[in-house]
């Protein structure tokens, strides 16, 4: 019997008190990491959309290079107000040229045999609010000079070069095709994604940032920060 009393003293009982401690301590850690996903998420999805629209081009120039006629991706729609509260938009298209160099017609993927380019799912990327590809608060920047061989285009001949006009390069002779952070412009900052294209079809990712997320020391994507806001390199 005295054994059994001791075996029931050692086992005691949460209190009340001890469970309200541990839900107020789940609570604040889920309202720290909702804080943080809400801003983390909107960043890695403009990652996302930079890096598929660099795989775009690259896929181009490798078409390009096999098939042995003009490739491309042309620029669809663009969104006029990237720091507003407005949805999202951006919108391009990958499309084969019938020619080594002047394509008088263009299909959007997959290539349709009959020449009707019924089919275009596969070449159409549609990332704006509602559509097919939908990246959530991330927009396609206004290209601004571009005007490419046949309007908002940027297109790769067979020998894998650029054939667009010179007016297209900025002053570092690249192409440049801006991803944008709504959510972050909304808040005062800036975190966005660029795509540089070379003449010789070489692509890039370069992240442009006034407010690093999660944190002011930097990421190895973007590293090179300064009290003002800082530019990093993806080689």
């Amino acid at each position: 019997m005295r054994v059994a009393r001791l075996r029931r003293r050692g086992i005691r009982g949460v209190t009340l008190l001890e469970i309200a401690i541990v839900v107020a301590i789940i609570g604040i850690m889920a309202g720290l990491g909702g804080t943080v996903l809400t801003e983390l998420i909107p960043s890695w999805r403009t990652r996302r959309a930079a890096s598929e629209f660099a795989s775009a081009m690259n896929t181009c120039r490798q078409m390009a290079i096999a098939h042995g006629v003009e490739y491309r991706v042309r620029l669809g729609a663009y969104d006029p107000d990237v720091g507003g509260s407005g949805g999202n938009i951006g919108i391009y298209y990958i499309e084969r040229g019938d020619a080594a160099n002047g394509s008088a017609s263009w299909d959007v993927l997959p290539v349709d045999m009959d020449g009707s380019d019924a089919m275009t799912g596969e070449g159409t990327v549609d990332f704006s609010a509602g559509g097919q590809d939908e990246l959530g608060g991330v927009s396609l920047d206004q290209w601004g000079v571009i005007s490419g061989v046949s309007g908002n285009d940027v297109v790769c001949s067979p020998r894998g070069w650029l054939i667009n006009p010179v007016s297209d390069f900025d002053g570092n002779g690249y192409i440049r095709v801006s991803f944008v952070n709504k959510k972050a412009r909304q808040n005062g900052d800036v975190d966005d994604w660029d795509v540089l294209v070379s003449r010789g079809g070489m692509v890039r990712m370069e992240a442009s940032r006034t407010l690093p997320v999660g944190g002011s020391s930097g990421t190895p994507d973007a590293s090179e920060w300064t009290a003002s806001g800082a530019t990093g390199h993806i080689p």
